[in-house]
């Protein structure tokens, strides 16, 4: 539930830094798994720049473990899936969908 985007961004807060640690910490110890980075949108937008958002911001997370922290990215992909998922009410305000801006982790194990 970390909120790691602000409205209409795809770079990470620097708040999200300690979810980001943890994540590389479970790609680094788990190597024969893969974990699918899914980027999610709040409902403002249409259907393509959302689903292009949701990319990049899935990406980032991504790159950010690449960049910093040197993980490696065979077991690791990346999708966004736009607004088709939100987690909280679509019809709210910016500040309400909040928690739609996300990237959430799937992990399968081998």
């Amino acid at each position: 539930t970390d909120i790691l985007f602000e409205y209409n961004e795809f770079t990470l807060k620097e708040a999200a830094r300690l979810s980001m640690m943890k994540l590389a910490f479970l790609v680094q110890t788990n190597p024969t798994a893969e974990f699918v980075i899914e980027g999610h949108t709040d409902s403002f937008g249409n259907q393509e720049y959302n689903l292009e958002l949701s990319m990049k911001r899935a990406a980032a997370v991504r790159d950010w473990l690449v960049e910093r922290l040197k993980v490696g990215t065979d077991n690791i992909k990346v999708i966004g899936l736009g607004k088709n998922q939100p987690i909280v009410n679509p019809s709210g305000t910016v500040e309400e969908q909040a928690l739609n801006r996300r990237v959430e982790i799937v992990i399968r194990k081998a």
